[in-house]
């Protein structure tokens, strides 16, 4: 079907906007409405419907000319173009934008942020290095992100893997309460291996009402192969 946007001038002057079929629009159309843009819910005009659209418009002026005089039907038709092109615009600053392709810039941390950095990765052994921009680079152990389920899924295993291997070796009763934190290390061996530096949070089930403690662990992962190197409550 064929479409004809419509302008009709109501409450002193203000333009109301209908959307009518090719075929409603009315037999004459006066001083008070301008017929404007054929459209197809087929997609672009095609040649047939431009020529449809020139055959229109002919009409239109003929009518006007008859009902208002030909001054101001010439008047009327250059309003009409002039709120086509109004309309175009609008209808070019609905349409959205496509993405554009992002690039990322890597770079490398100033000198006095690259010595803090070093400070405080050796201070806390790998488990508080603070916050770390995506795009550093030659950075050993930077935040591990848990913004996402998979990635909150992954950590929250290689935690309770830590705490069931924690537990075997010192005699405790813990239970996971959540995951605080984690940072991630390079690669080990040349392969592609990494290191998890986690903070989690737990509760000795042996005592009802017992505070909740905080562990930290580091777990290796290589071929699929998960190890707990290290487990102790945070310093």
């Amino acid at each position: 079907m064929n479409w004809c946007v419509v302008y009709k001038k109501i409450n002193g002057g203000k333009l109301f906007v209908l959307k009518l079929p090719i075929e409603e629009i009315p037999a004459t159309i006066g001083d008070d409405m301008h017929g404007m843009l054929i459209f197809s819910d087929d997609g672009p005009s095609t040649v047939e419907q431009l020529r449809e659209e020139g055959e229109r418009r002919k009409l239109l002026r003929k009518r006007r000319i008859e009902l208002l005089g030909e001054e101001r039907a010439k008047e009327l038709e250059e309003e009409d173009y002039e709120r086509e092109e109004v309309l175009l615009d609008l209808m070019e600053e609905e349409e959205e934008p496509e993405p554009e392709e992002q690039y990322i810039e890597f770079r490398e941390l100033p000198s006095k942020q690259q010595k803090a950095y070093r400070k405080r990765l050796r201070k806390s052994t790998g488990f508080d290095v603070g916050d770390i921009p995506d795009n550093v680079i030659d950075i050993p152990v930077r935040p591990y992100k848990l913004d996402i389920p998979d990635a909150v899924e992954m950590i929250g295993g290689l935690s309770k893997l830590a705490l069931d291997q924690h537990n075997k070796d010192n005699g405790t009763k813990y239970q996971l309460v959540k995951v605080l934190k984690a940072n991630i290390g390079g690669i080990l061996g040349g392969k592609r291996g990494r290191t998890y530096y986690i903070t989690f949070q737990v509760r000795d089930m042996a005592g009802s009402g017992s505070p909740t403690l905080n562990l930290q662990a580091v777990v290796k992962t290589l071929k699929d192969q998960d190890t707990v190197t290290f487990s102790a409550p945070e310093p």
